[in-house]
């Protein structure tokens, strides 16, 4: 092996010796070769596996199987021939096209750019990473590995047959030598996935997981393909659902986005019960249309719809904020953000003032401060009974005064006390971890029922990703029609009806123990799904887009009316309706931002009596950046701080947020500004609109492990 690898690197140098000699046009000098100018040689390309322009110590180690790809006739040697072709024309394994030498000193232009366009899932001219970028690869990657075993062999990777028409299938077939990185003999879903990810990085330029047209644009360069093609919603032949999850149509109308019939909301059968039990379910990470009392066909989840369906379904419910920590906030603490502080997921890697940030963001507390007093302080007061069983997010540790059991929970228990590691479904024991809080749940309600009543909050880890299902239900949806055949999907899929299960024990136990007359129910979610499962809505987790924050939820149980409400709700409504519903009373020196709702779950209305609802995300993490936004009645105006602009929707013509009306309807673009921008001052919410002194457009997020709350402390 050594020999054939001297015997190539001789020949390779001695044939770009010669190549010098015949075309002087520049020095072969140190800059050439580390990215100083100029194109490198085609030999030192094919050893440049990343594209930096130098030679690390894995990509030597890797020289034999990269040069043997220039030895097209697999002679052990690269003649004359093979040489010349390498140093014309060719696309690099590196993501990037470079034009034929004859064509003077121009830039190569990263493959993605090239191809950015064909990966627009939905045509509106912006390539979203999560979404587009990595869907597409996932997509991709299933329909390779024909035998599920999670490797691209090298017979599958060179077949075509049931491969879809892809810019990243082709890319595969063609480079998977390289792509297999640790030299296997098979690709991985990670290294699959790394490289796009390199790719992509190479053209994001300022690091909002974005492509746009002025991204697109290389100086020199290759342009891209089709780049005026934007979306437009009456073009005919338009695409609607993203490529690896298939749903339902587009809908009309926004308070209705599942487009079905809506059920007209009719007196309960019986009246609340004076004391109710409470049973939260907070769901993480799931859109608003992963459910099947929202809409979805294809995913079963017969427990929660039976019991939805015997109570009130929210059409227009929405998470507090785009993402986890400040919703849980707001759920806690009946606030909107700008009266806790807790903007976002604290973690290093988003910190305000990193170089890729255009604006400073403002800074967030990492914790619930403890002046602020929860719905489980104010029910625990009261007698009730408070546990919680998952995910807290709202300070670190397990005793302290900002951890559960500092703020009004009597017994706490997360992932590791019941043996699971970050990230993981399953611990040693094989117990799944929705299972497992669920049984918790049951023990802790058999244990305390009897003497008063309780407040069970269950904060669920899924359907947060990375996915591991039950491998019944992984199989059940890798077989089931109707779906695309996409692993991801199957495992999402999987994991929403696990939930599901988990719901319907605890319905169960319920009723076992005769409290089902005695218990109100709560399903809800932290915030919108992954850009591929909140279809046909703009934006997703991590932005004021109604897919970022449109959620599922329904409340059931006694005195509870049945039908549907189109009425907004929002996460922090449920500490004001959980104190009207227990006859609890609101606590002194704490205010309380959100509404309750009793009046339509008793069906003596179906409005509230506020007219506006407000978001304020003023932090850089996820598809988003810092932003804030309000909804008054189907009118929705958005300012984004990066950029200083304005976006002005109406959701009853265009749920999907297509078509900005700033210009259009500028009386009311300014009414509904003007409204945006007194509440900020009212709650003296920041708005982060200071230029960052160090921004680099050209810098990168960094990646890596979770810095979450690491020296991070309330500010």
């Amino acid at each position: 092996m050594k020999s054939i690898l001297f015997i190539l690197l001789f020949l390779a140098l001695t044939f770009e010796a010669d190549a010098q000699q015949a075309n002087p046009r520049q020095p072969r000098d140190e800059s050439r070769q580390r990215g100083g100018g100029g194109d490198p040689s085609p030999i030192l390309t094919v050893l440049d596996s990343n594209g930096d322009r130098e030679l690390s110590k894995e990509e030597l180690a890797n020289a034999t199987s990269a040069l043997k790809k220039l030895d097209r006739n697999e002679d052990g040697r690269l003649d004359e021939a093979e040489f010349k072709a390498s140093a014309s024309h060719r696309s690099d394994s590196d993501g990037s096209t470079r034009p034929p030498a004859s064509g003077g000193d121009r830039p190569r232009t990263p493959w993605i750019l090239v191809h950015a366009l064909e990966i627009d899932a939905n045509e509106d001219g912006v390539v979203e990473f999560e979404s587009e970028m990595m869907a597409e690869a996932n997509r991709v990657f299933a329909a390779y590995d024909r035998n599920n075993d999670e490797k691209i062999t090298p017979d599958e990777s060179g077949s075509k047959q049931g491969i879809p028409k892809s810019a990243l299938g082709g890319f595969v077939r063609e480079h998977a030598a390289e792509l297999d990185r640790d030299q296997d003999g098979g690709i991985s879903k990670a290294e699959m996935t790394a490289q796009f990810a390199k790719f992509f990085a190479q053209a994001d330029k300022n690091g909002d997981q974005k492509l746009t047209k002025d991204e697109y644009e290389v100086e020199g360069g290759v342009v891209p393909r089709f780049p005026d093609r934007a979306r437009d919603p009456n073009r005919p032949g338009t695409r609607n659902e993203p490529p690896a999850i298939r749903m339902r149509p587009a809908p009309p109308e926004a308070s209705n986005p599942a487009n079905r019939p809506v059920r007209s909301p009719r007196a309960p059968d019986t009246d609340l019960p004076d004391r109710p039990n409470i049973v939260l379910f907070l769901i993480d990470d799931m859109g608003w249309n992963a459910m099947g009392f929202t809409g979805n066909p294809w995913i079963e989840t017969p427990r929660t719809d039976a019991m939805a369906n015997q109570g009130m379904i929210f059409t227009n419910a929405y998470a507090s904020a785009p993402n986890c920590a400040p919703t849980r906030a707001c759920l806690m603490s009946g606030q909107y953000t700008p009266r806790h502080g807790v903007y976002t997921v604290v973690d290093d890697r988003h910190k305000p003032g990193l170089p890729h940030h255009k604006v400073l963001a403002a800074d967030s507390n990492a914790e619930l401060a403890t002046e602020s007093v929860t719905i489980a302080e104010s029910l625990k007061a009261e007698g009730y009974a408070t546990g919680m069983f998952g995910m807290w997010n709202l300070g670190r540790g397990r005793s302290g005064p900002t951890t559960p059991l500092g703020q009004g929970f009597e017994i706490f228990k997360q992932p590791r006390d019941l043996g699971f590691e970050k990230d993981r479904y399953f611990n040693d024991r094989g117990e799944y971890l929705t299972d497992a809080f669920t049984e918790e749940g049951i023990r802790w309600i058999e244990a305390n029922h009897e003497e008063k009543p309780f407040f069970l909050y269950l904060a669920y880890h899924g359907v947060h990703s990375p996915f591991e299902p039950k491998p019944d239900l992984l199989k059940k949806y890798r077989e089931k029609p109707g779906g695309t055949g996409a692993r991801e999907e199957a495992e999402y899929a999987a994991t929403v009806e696990a939930v599901d299960q988990n719901v319907g024990r605890i319905v169960d136990a319920l009723e076992r123990l005769g409290l089902d007359d005695d218990t109100i129910v709560i399903f809800h979610s932290d915030n919108g799904g992954n850009r591929q499962y909140i279809e046909p809505l703009a934006g997703g987790k991590g932005t004021l887009y109604e897919g970022g924050i449109r959620v599922p939820t329904a409340i059931w149980g006694p005195g509870v009316a049945v039908g549907e409400a189109t009425a907004p709700m929002l996460s922090m409504d449920l500490y004001p309706t959980i104190l009207d519903l227990t006859g609890t009373p609101t606590p002194e020196r704490h205010r309380l931002d959100g509404e309750t709702l009793r009046p339509i779950l008793t069906g003596e209305s179906d409005r509230l009596k506020r007219d506006s609802v407000f978001w304020h995300f003023p932090s850089y993490i996820g598809g988003g950046g810092p932003s804030s936004a309000m909804r008054q009645e189907d009118w929705k105006v958005i300012e984004h701080f990066d950029g200083q602009r304005f976006e002005v929707f109406d959701l009853s013509r265009d749920p999907q947020e297509h078509r900005n009306l700033l210009e259009e309807e500028p009386e009311k673009a300014r009414e509904l500004i003007s409204h945006l921008r007194r509440w900020q001052e009212q709650t003296n919410a920041p708005r982060p609109t200071e230029a960052n002194p160090v921004y680099d457009p050209n810098a990168r997020p960094e990646r890596g492990r979770d810095q979450r709350g690491k020296g991070q402390g309330r500010r």
